[in-house]
């Protein structure tokens, strides 16, 4: 059920806005078959606001995401089998 390359995770020119905000501007990157991917950056920098994009939480405003061969479901069980992601309440 993978991607082209291996890619199980493929995220193309995403953008999410919030009135007065632009979230996400125009993101894109891969996720490859056994790989950790992590995202870092300061607080508002949009890191939440993608991955809750990419697991399907949250509507993107423009842009794609294609998660194994389909589009993000969050009741989907073959994703959350692969996905971990800590709330930002868990963090110390």
């Amino acid at each position: 059920m993978k991607t082209q390359n291996g890619t199980v995770v493929e995220v193309r020119n995403l953008v999410k806005q919030y009135p007065g905000v632009k979230a996400v501007d125009d993101i894109s990157f891969n996720v490859y078959q056994g790989e950790i991917f992590g995202m870092v950056g300061p607080n508002g920098a949009g890191k939440t606001t993608t991955i809750e994009c990419v697991e399907g939480l949250r509507q993107p405003d423009g842009g794609s995401i294609q998660v194994e061969d389909s589009l993000p479901v969050p009741e989907s069980h073959s994703f959350a089998e692969f996905v971990a992601f800590p709330s930002e309440a868990s963090q110390g």
